[in-house]
């Protein structure tokens, strides 16, 4: 498997020489070789290129511990249904802290200031994409809190059935924010009808909370491990298949996806 991570903007340059970035995300590009396939396996890729079955498909890096987008797992907020942190209602800004206890220590986070019309919420890759889920395998959400003062958030994981609509009965834990870092951890076996899970947490009061948010992450695990960049769960969609045939009736075969 060969990955290319591509940043999408702009480089913009003075007069002087000076340039800056504006960086409006990121996606992936997939590329698999299969080498002496026999057809009936090749078959398989070619109905997934010519949407016999229907994507975009989720693809699960092995590589890659944290199900959450690069973004997210890095703190990207914003108000609107996209990769990253998703708040919906309550306003929010940048602070110049992180949890040192985190692996790969970052240099900034976001705290939620307010909510003003209660609930609100913040939901972690929006509806952009959920986390795949078997019958049975735990999953596990993590995240890193800190407060000015003591406060109360709920963590949930909502459960999507195979259609992407919402399933009652998701696990939900109230969570009590100190002025001090502190992980917190929900972890959930999906039951057969769930396909998959949307983490986030729900502010029910109306108030002022600045409580900081750093380091999510979500996990095929029955306990939160090290926290780790983004990226192990990626929705794509097969761009172009290449093939030769080597020996009759076996064929080599390239594949390459892009990032939905």
């Amino acid at each position: 498997m060969t990955t290319t991570e591509k940043r999408f903007g702009g480089i913009h340059e003075s007069l002087n020489g000076s340039r800056t970035a504006d960086v409006t995300g990121f996606r992936t590009e997939y590329r698999f070789g299969f080498t002496y396939l026999d057809e009936p396996a090749y078959q398989w890729l070619r109905a997934l290129y010519l949407r016999h079955i229907r994507g975009p498909h989720y693809l699960i890096n092995p590589l890659r511990r944290n199900l959450l987008s690069p973004q997210c797992s890095t703190g990207y907020i914003h108000g609107v249904q996209d990769y990253g942190w998703q708040a919906v209602g309550p306003g929010y800004d940048y602070v110049l802290d992180y949890p040192a206890v985190a692996a790969l220590t970052g240099n900034r986070t976001f705290r939620i200031t307010n909510v003003s019309s209660a609930p609100g919420y913040l939901i972690l890759d929006g509806s952009k994409k959920f986390v795949p889920v078997l019958a049975g395998e735990p999953v596990t959400f993590s995240a890193y809190l800190k407060a000015d003062a003591a406060r109360s958030v709920n963590m949930y994981l909502e459960k999507i059935d195979k259609f992407g609509a919402p399933i009652t009965g998701g696990p939900i834990q109230t969570v009590n924010v100190t002025t001090d870092w502190q992980r917190f951890t929900l972890t959930y076996a999906p039951d057969a009808g769930t396909a998959a899970l949307r983490p986030g947490f729900a502010f029910t009061a109306a108030q002022t909370y600045n409580v900081a948010f750093a380091a999510p992450q979500v996990e095929y695990s029955a306990a939160a491990t090290p926290w780790d960049l983004g990226g192990g769960s990626t929705k794509v969609l097969l761009d172009q298949i290449a093939s030769t045939s080597p020996q009759f009736p076996l064929s080599d075969v390239t594949v390459t996806l892009w990032e939905a």
